[in-house]
């Protein structure tokens, strides 16, 4: 940099010659990087030529499972069954979501990488939209980790072309994946905190009623007179399956209330009994790390209303209380990752046969 030359003590008429040169160089750079990021702006506004009206959750979860295929990073998918289609040209859309997909999996290479999806609709009054969208139907994909995140001025920069915090990388991945969604008419929104990780939101307009349900769902669209309305208690000490646990029950009709462990779990019962109302259903996770997990909490429970439906949770299918549930005092079982399917089916056989 021409600043730190000049500190240091050299020829006079070398120091102006070196610094000239370097003062050129720098505008010549700034130049190229100027023409480069107005020839993707222009690729960028070019409309899209082979569009398809195409259902993305089977090709994403097929995408989930390539880009993660030999790592140690995992990736979910969860989509309802009602999830509106969108008019694309595939090659394209499926390289944008690799390239956040790669991003997720490399923030946070042990964890899980979530990708979910619902319809959203952008109200016509300007006041009430809560993305800079166009008034109309889109579908929401959200890919989520919790890796290392981004500060914010980072997250500011992200689809800046040329803009990476890895060494080696070129720093266009975002840049293009941004450009391909806005060549459909839509957009990503990035969400991240240093430290919690890192939720990409993609909007890309609906194209039709997704009709039925497709071999690559994981949905169902099951919402009774039997379950709307009812009250779930959730409990799980990680953030991530709360959030999607969560969207599943109330796809199914139900009204959920989160804890992060047994003692929130206990405390938010006893407190439901006080204002006069009860959970139908109790869904723990068996071991809380550094906490009281379900396996110690659901006596308490069952000792404050014994018609009390408590299933439990876990990861690991050997856990004695997996094996034999009602040893344990629970009335069934939901292994992890969870499918809404299953969830569904143990809902009907627990919580339906109760309220039938």
């Amino acid at each position: 940099h021409t600043s730190a030359i000049k500190a240091i003590k050299i020829n006079g008429d070398s120091f102006n010659n070196l610094g000239q040169q370097l003062t050129a160089i720098e505008h010549s750079v700034n130049r190229g990087r100027d023409i480069l990021e107005r020839l993707q702006t222009i690729v960028r506004q070019q409309k899209v030529q082979d569009k398809k009206i195409l259902d993305l959750t089977t090709v994403l979860g097929e995408l989930g499972k390539s880009v993660f295929r030999g790592v140690t990073a995992k990736c979910q998918a969860y989509f309802p069954s009602e999830l509106n289609k969108v008019s694309v040209e595939l090659q394209p859309i499926k390289e944008a979501f690799q390239a956040l997909l790669q991003n997720a999996g490399e923030a946070d290479p042990e964890g899980e990488v979530m990708i979910t999806g619902s319809n959203l609709t952008v109200d016509p009054n300007p006041d009430k939209r809560t993305v800079p969208l166009e008034p109309g139907e889109y579908v929401h994909f959200e890919i989520r980790d919790e890796g290392y995140g981004m500060s914010e001025k980072a997250r500011q920069r992200a689809f800046e072309p040329y803009f990476t915090t890895k060494e080696g990388r070129r720093g266009l991945g975002l840049a293009n994946a941004l450009g391909t969604i806005q060549q459909h008419d839509g957009t990503i929104i990035l969400e991240s905190n240093l430290g919690r990780g890192t939720t990409a939101h993609v909007y890309l307009p609906s194209a039709e009623k997704a009709k039925g349900t497709t071999s690559g769902r994981l949905g169902v669209d099951a919402r009774t007179s039997k379950t709307l309305g009812k009250r779930v208690l959730l409990m799980d000490d990680e953030q991530m399956i709360l959030d999607i646990v969560c969207h599943m029950l109330e796809h199914l009709g139900y009204e959920v209330k989160t804890t992060k462990d047994g003692a929130e779990a206990i405390a938010a019962f006893a407190k439901s009994k006080k204002l006069g109302f009860q959970y139908e259903l109790v869904i723990m996770d068996l071991v809380i790390p550094n906490g009281v997990g379900g396996a110690d909490a659901v006596h308490t429970i069952k000792t404050m209303n014994p018609d009390t439906v408590v299933i439990a949770s876990s990861g690991h299918s050997d856990h004695p209380a997996m094996l034999k549930p009602q040893d344990y005092g629970f009335a069934a079982v939901l292994s992890k990752p969870y499918k809404i399917d299953k969830l569904q089916e143990v809902l009907e056989q627990t919580v339906g046969a109760t309220i039938a």
